[in-house]
């Protein structure tokens, strides 16, 4: 999914899903995206929860095996591309044969300790491949 409070250029390919977060508090604007507002959801609640309103919305709405979340500004690309704007953002195609050859494993800020430790999620075969934003003033590595 690529959560989005307004308009903006998204990828093409099949695998992202733009949904509407906060549909519920502006009805009048309409982007052509999916809405977090409709079946079980928690969209007034938006100005609370910013993004996790669309994670809320798909763990009641979707049947999917695995969900992922990318912000509208700030989407995923293979640690081995360079920057190139939509051409270098994570298709479909590159995410199965990375679920193909990878576990996945989730960065968790360990709140005590004050760093990051890798723990293990799901035995079901998702990707742990280092992967960036494309966004031109964050350049963060993440996990996905």
């Amino acid at each position: 999914m690529v959560a989005s409070h307004k308009k903006a250029e998204m990828p093409e390919d099949s695998m992202y899903l733009p949904v509407h977060v906060g549909r519920a508090l502006y009805p009048d604007r309409e982007f052509g995206y999916q809405s977090d507002a409709e079946g079980d959801n928690i969209s007034i609640k938006n100005p609370y929860y910013c993004e996790l309103t669309a994670l809320y919305w798909a763990w009641k709405n979707l049947k999917a095996d695995y969900v992922g979340l990318a912000h509208y500004r700030r989407h995923f690309s293979l640690k081995t591309v360079h920057r190139g704007g939509w051409n270098s953002v994570l298709t479909g195609k590159q995410a199965e044969i990375l679920c193909r050859k990878h576990d996945i494993s989730a960065r968790l800020r360990a709140r005590s300790a004050k760093r990051c430790r890798a723990a293990p999620i799901s035995p079901r075969c998702v990707a742990r491949a280092a992967v960036r934003t494309t966004s031109k003033r964050h350049g963060n590595w993440m996990i996905f």
